[in-house]
């Protein structure tokens, strides 16, 4: 009689931690890959599906490789049912479970048969300890899987199951060690059992585990890193991109929409710093001759291609100096460094060059040169006042 309670409070003690592991193992896995099914469908097929397994895997009289077999290819139909993923993240996933099943059964097989001096399978597995081993087992998995999900962040683990490199590397090296150990549940399934070949077990066990932990450390670690370089690749490029229009939109702010020079904005802001400067300058104000007499007779279109025409060749002239549009049909170009007498040169090739346009009016600039030594004797209003006074001088005289 106490012999049956005692296996009825171990079938209950075994039945409540395969229960807590299913629920764990189901809400870790959800974390990692996404599932097919509402949450409780796919808690009931797992309790289902799990439950007959492990009722067939115990009583079923399979040999010991066979059963673990029959183990992987049930997990891998299994997490491939109920949860969507690629062949490789479904493969790695259920691999590590299959590997902390399969160690942590060798890890307390070799303690076992070292406590209890237990000489072969044949008679562990008729040993009332050994449904003891089995509860003690899922335990420990379940305590696993709790130490796993604390101490491994599942951001972490993903970054793995998305990085294909480092996610074949971290399976490539679980499969050779899962395989190993099917190896070796083969090797010693029928042989005696020694004090020598227990501890053989357990330190196998143990390195085991060092493996496993060392090579997915290093794939999750090097999956952060290369994500991190991702992020960092692509912050760089948004950061750049940010910037190229940062400047685009000064760009904008500066450049008149219809000529492409630069606008009076960036005329008064430029002219400014030059007289805040220490060197001289010299300031060439244009103005295109007949521009409303062009609108009137040939349309707006004519005089918004003689405005475009002018500035080209204002900025061809006046090469490596700021051409900016004032408004209308004015122009100011700053030449810094510059003489009144090289200004004056680059305005007649200037005024040259706008007769060779193909219009049948006859384009032409007036222009108005002054110049600002060190002194700065002159302020802003004064230097452009002075130099359109002499730009319409220049076009009295041209019309005169």
């Amino acid at each position: 009689m106490d012999e049956l309670f005692f296996y009825i409070g171990l079938a209950a003690i075994a039945a409540l931690v395969f229960i807590l592991y299913l629920i764990k193992a189901e809400r870790y896995c959800a974390g990692l890959l996404a599932p097919k099914w509402r949450k409780r469908n796919a808690f009931l097929f797992s309790v289902t599906f799990n439950t007959a397994l492990a009722a067939g895997l115990l009583y079923l009289n399979f040999p010991v490789v066979l059963k673990l077999i029959l183990l992987y290819v049930a997990l891998l139909f299994e997490f491939q049912l109920v949860f969507q993923g690629k062949p490789a993240e479904i493969l790695f996933v259920s691999g590590v479970f299959m590997f902390h099943i399969m160690n942590i059964k060798l890890l307390l097989s070799s303690l076992y048969i070292m406590a209890f001096e237990v000489k072969s399978v044949q008679e562990f597995e008729d040993d009332f300890r050994y449904n003891i081993l089995l509860t003690t087992v899922l335990l420990l998995l379940f305590l696993f899987l709790e130490a796993f999900e604390k101490f491994t962040d599942q951001r972490s683990i993903q970054l793995l199951l998305k990085n294909r490199g480092q996610l074949l590397f971290a399976t490539s090296s679980m499969q050779l060690i899962n395989l190993y150990l099917l190896l070796l549940s083969i090797s010693y399934n029928g042989q005696a059992y020694t004090s020598l070949t227990a501890l053989f077990l357990f330190c196998t066990s143990v390195l085991l585990f060092g493996a496993f932990y060392t090579s997915f450390r290093h794939a999750v670690k090097m999956s952060v890193m290369m994500g991190y370089q991702a992020k960092s690749l692509s912050l760089e490029h948004k950061l750049e991109q940010s910037y190229q229009n940062i400047r685009e939109l000064q760009d904008s702010v500066f450049i008149d929409a219809l000529t492409g020079v630069h606008n009076r904005r960036y005329g008064m802001e430029k002219l400014e710093r030059l007289l805040e400067e220490a060197a001289p300058f010299t300031v060439c104000f244009l103005d295109i001759d007949h521009l409303k007499q062009v609108n009137d007779k040939y349309g707006h279109g004519a005089g918004d291609r003689y405005l475009v025409s002018a500035a080209d060749i204002l900025e061809g002239v006046f090469r490596g100096f700021p051409v900016c549009r004032m408004g209308g049909d004015e122009f100011l170009v700053l030449l810094p460094d510059t003489t009144e007498e090289q200004a004056e040169k680059l305005a007649r090739n200037a005024c040259e060059n706008m007769k060779s346009l193909p219009f049948s009016y006859a384009p032409s600039f007036s222009y108005g040169i002054v110049s600002q030594g060190q002194e700065r004797e002159k302020g802003m209003a004064a230097i452009l006042q002075e130099a359109d006074q002499r730009m319409y001088a220049y076009k009295k005289a041209q019309s005169g």
